[in-house]
């Protein structure tokens, strides 16, 4: 299984304190815009969609990351979906 293989990969004493591996399916809703996050996301597999106001901003892939500037702006909102 490819999530079993990326955590064998990872090593958590290089300052990671926290991991969660989640699956989603499709056009299922991982960051709301507006809301409010603690965490940040790799796309291990498969794409996500980005958009913002209904308009799409991007299609990420495996190794994208997203969610960093909510995580790190304290009291700032997610400024887009993703799905």
């Amino acid at each position: 299984m490819a999530d079993e293989k990326w955590r064998e990969d990872v090593d958590l004493k290089d300052g990671a304190t926290a991991l969660e591996i989640r699956t989603y399916g499709e056009d299922e809703e991982i960051i709301a815009e507006g809301e409010h996050s603690s965490h940040y996301c790799v796309v291990l597999n498969g794409n996500v969609k980005v958009t913002r106001h209904g308009r799409q901003l991007a299609i990420l892939g495996e190794r994208d990351v997203f969610g960093l500037e909510s995580c790190f702006s304290i009291g700032l909102p997610a400024s887009a979906r993703v799905q």
